[in-house]
C-alpha cells in the first residue's frame, strides 16, 4: 500500500467511526435489495435514503458503506455502469451482485 493509499484508509476510518449508524442502515437496505433485485449500486442506495431522509454526516461515509459490502462475503463487484445522478456527472460507479 502506498501513502495515498493509507491515507484514503484512514479518511474512510475516520468517517466510518462518526457514522455508524448510517452506515449499518446503509448496508442492511443493500442486503435487502440484493435478495429483491441481486444486485444494487450507489444510485439505487442514495435515492433510497433520499427518499427515507436519511443522510450521513459527512458524504464520504458513503466509501465506507461500499467498503463494508466488498468484506462481505455476500457481495462481488460485478461491473460498472454510470451513475445517473445529475450531480455526479454520469460519473462511472460500482455494481454490486448480491451472491
Amino acid at each position: 500500500m502506498d501513502q495515498g493509499d493509507l491515507l484514503k484508509q484512514y479518511g474512510i476510518d475516520r468517517v466510518a467511526s462518526h457514522n455508524p449508524e448510517f452506515i449499518a442502515t446503509i448496508v442492511k437496505q443493500a442486503n435487502i435489495f440484493g435478495q429483491q433485485f441481486g444486485e444494487v449500486t450507489s444510485d439505487d442506495l442514495r435515492l433510497w435514503a433520499n427518499l427515507n431522509d436519511i443522510y450521513p454526516d459527512h458524504s464520504n461515509a458513503w466509501g465506507a458503506v461500499f467498503r463494508e459490502l466488498g468484506k462481505s462475503s455476500r457481495w462481488t463487484r460485478s461491473g460498472f455502469t454510470k451513475s445517473q445522478i445529475p450531480s455526479n456527472h454520469a460519473r462511472i460507479i460500482s455494481v454490486w451482485k448480491y451472491v
